[in-house]
């Protein structure tokens, strides 16, 4: 039927194409429909939906007639039963043998080879053709458009045809009806069915990146989406969000550019997920957090979207507006990136777009993200931002980044410039009863007294902070808190309850929770089991934590778990993979200001040089005791178990020569309080000095 796009000229063409008779067609269709059993197929039947009518009275005429019908847009008769075609199955894997079985593929793959005989699937372009198919929504049309250039295109040629646009696949087979020679004139056909006002709400519905919802729709002017999904071109899911198959979305983009009011469009996009932003950034800090993250996640694609067009199109004022309300969701999702575009505009000086109290809130934000990747500019953008957060009168904003710049000045030897800026925090926050910056500033001071030993003060603090945030609600810091708290906990001995706390969280959060509560729970039970010989379950949580620690680009994580991978070689008797491991951590531990994982990295260098360099393990061993000693830092329980074994082989002159290094380390430290990690890296120059006191007296 595709042909026809006259509902009057139904009857008589079925009735030619039967061979009834009769000057009325309709009438002779009956006639001879009645007789006997009839099965009558009327293939794309959507631009004949007027004569749906018909149907019914035919049906109504021949109790022994079936009617199968394909069409893009249903009939609404009484007696239809609708059978959705969905799309074809795409292959779970980008193995040969999957690809070879999943239907989407296998069909390319026949249309293929019945145009180019020389074509073959095989392991060289197995993953190439999964990935096309997949671009193609596994949608049959596409597919076989795409294969019908398989005489000239390698598969990924094809792919690479297809990013530049469904207009790219036209020339199909010469027997199609001409409305599905290409991508493009098989949407544009179903596009033309619509009336005016849904081919408007589909080209508005272009803005749309991955999934939406009925309100989001509505903001931008969609007047009725029904016909839309009607026609095949909107898809809903089970739980009512809209999206449009991948073809499709590119097409309604196009036809967004072309339209009158797009730049409008986009605008009101941007504010309608900035809008969503803000509404949703203090529910993570709530009961409401496990449903908040969820919606977020639903809407990622479409808030990067959004920030993108910010920072082509409004100097970044949306972008800033998103990234200050969502500071907890990009760390929780391992979207710090995200969170971070706006950096370069909120630092591009006063004359910009970006209002100074919004500016503030974003700076403070995007410091605390590029804190959390070790970035050392990341002190002097909480700086700029708590400047302009106290010109704005923005305590809550304040208090905040005072919590997050003392978390950055939480390195040895400045815990008094350190508690200094926590207790401000504390102290504006207990004043206007902000309870999310008090636990921050709370669990971060708390964290600084157990690394230097201090558990007596550090416990009660990381007590408080949990409770405040259990009170709250808020389950995405209660995790992180109570990580910190069974590290404290681990730290001063106590293994078991620490253990009982780092195996729940990592069950509660395994199902998609607080990736930063996720690794860092992985990575503490790791040295829990390696204390307690564990070196299996060492190793799975080791590959845990080093495999959200890798995506999330989180370097003082990262140090951490090549030191752990380090002392995991030791235990499992590889000396060159702990060496390995164990030189990179020293190394990067330099780079980020890490003394105390130096002091652990050496004093498990030491223990692998026992057999082959004693002299240097001496020196080895002495510079991380004298880390320990200049900065008053606790040890960590594995290099103490370490550390005894290697001196328990000392001579007296190796004794000596470990003294001599540590003594070195203490005297070339220099006392004084920093303003930052970069000053104080720059400044000590840790490697320098551990570097003289291993070579010694010449």
């Amino acid at each position: 039927m595709a042909a026809l796009d006259d509902p009057a000229a139904v009857a008589p063409l079925i009735a030619a194409r039967l061979g009834a008779q009769g000057d009325e067609a309709e009438a002779a269709l009956i006639a001879l429909l009645a007789q006997r059993s009839f099965l009558l197929v009327l293939d794309n039947f959507e631009q004949l939906v007027p004569a749906a009518p018909l149907i019914a009275r035919l049906l109504a005429a021949a109790p022994r007639l079936s009617v199968l019908i394909t069409s893009r847009v249903p009939l609404r008769l009484r007696a239809e039963t609708r059978f959705p075609v969905k799309p074809l199955a795409l292959p779970a894997t980008r193995r040969v043998s999957a690809v070879a079985a999943a239907p989407a593929t296998r069909l390319f793959c026949e249309r293929a080879a019945a145009v180019n005989p020389a074509f073959a699937l095989g392991a060289a372009n197995a993953a190439t053709i999964a990935t096309l198919c997949q671009r193609l929504d596994g949608l049959p049309l596409a597919i076989e458009l795409a294969a019908a250039r398989a005489d000239a295109l390698e598969p990924a040629a094809l792919l690479t045809s297809l990013d530049a646009g469904i207009a790219e696949f036209a020339g199909g087979f010469a027997d199609l009806p001409a409305h599905q020679r290409s991508l493009q004139a098989a949407i544009a056909w179903s596009e033309r069915l619509l009336e005016p006002a849904a081919r408007d709400g589909f080209a508005r519905l272009g803005v749309f990146a991955g999934t939406f919802d009925a309100p989001a729709a509505a903001a931008l002017g969609v007047a009725s989406l029904d016909p839309l999904v009607e026609a095949g071109l909107v898809q809903a899911d089970a739980s009512g969000r809209l999206h449009l198959l991948e073809t499709i979305r590119v097409f309604a983009a196009e036809r967004l550019r072309a339209h009158p009011e797009a730049a409008n469009i986009y605008a009101r996009h941007a504010a309608y997920f900035a809008n969503l932003a803000e509404t949703a950034g203090p529910l993570l800090e709530s009961a409401a957090a496990a449903t908040t993250l969820k919606q977020l996640d639903a809407e990622l694609p479409n808030l990067r979207a959004a920030l993108r067009w910010s920072l082509q199109a409004d100097g970044g004022v949306v972008a800033a507006r998103i990234t200050a309300a969502l500071r907890v969701y990009w760390l929780s999702r391992r979207a710090i990136y995200e969170g971070r575009l706006v950096e370069p505009l909120l630092v591009a000086g006063p004359a910009q777009a970006i209002p100074p109290a919004l500016r503030g809130s974003a700076l403070i934000a995007v410091g605390y993200l590029a804190s959390q990747q070790g970035a050392l500019h990341a002190g002097d953008l909480l700086a700029q931002g708590i400047a302009l957060a106290r010109q704005a009168g923005q305590e809550a904003d304040v208090a905040q980044g005072l919590a997050y710049q003392g978390m950055l000045n939480r390195f040895p030897g400045n815990l008094e410039r350190y508690a200094a800026i926590l207790n401000e925090a504390i102290a504006i926050a207990r004043r206007i009863a902000a309870p999310a910056p008090l636990a921050y500033a709370l669990n971060q001071l708390g964290v600084g007294y157990y690394i230097h030993g201090h558990y007596h003060k550090a416990l009660p603090m990381l007590r408080e902070a949990v409770d405040l945030v259990k009170h709250n609600g808020d389950q995405i810091m209660v995790h992180r808190y109570r990580c910190d708290l069974a590290e404290a906990l681990r730290s001063r001995g106590d293994l078991l309850p620490a253990r009982r706390i780092f195996a729940g969280l990592i069950a509660e959060l395994a199902a998609g929770g607080d990736a930063m509560a996720l690794w860092e729970a992985h990575l503490r039970l790791a040295s829990i089991d390696l204390e307690e010989g564990a070196i299996a379950a060492a190793e799975s949580n080791l590959a845990a934590a080093g495999a959200i620690i890798a995506e999330m680009s989180i370097r003082y994580g990262r140090v951490s778990w090549l030191r752990q991978q380090g002392y995991l070689a030791i235990a499992a008797a590889d000396r060159d993979a702990a060496v390995a491991h164990l030189s990179m951590a020293q190394k990067e531990a330099y780079d980020v200001y890490l003394p105390e994982e130096v002091s652990a990295a050496l004093i498990g260098l030491a223990y692998l040089h026992l057999n082959a360099d004693r002299r240097l393990a001496a020196r080895l061993c002495g510079a991380g005791e004298g880390l320990l000693t200049r900065y008053q830092l606790r040890r960590d329980r594995l290099a103490g178990r370490l550390r005894q074994a290697v001196r328990e082989t000392f001579t007296a002159a190796e004794h000596e020569l470990a003294n001599e290094a540590a003594q070195t380390v203490i005297d070339r430290l220099p006392r004084l309080a920093f303003a930052n990690v970069v000053a104080a890296r720059d400044t000590v120059r840790l490697d320098r000095v551990i570097a003289t006191a291993l070579r010694g007296a010449p």
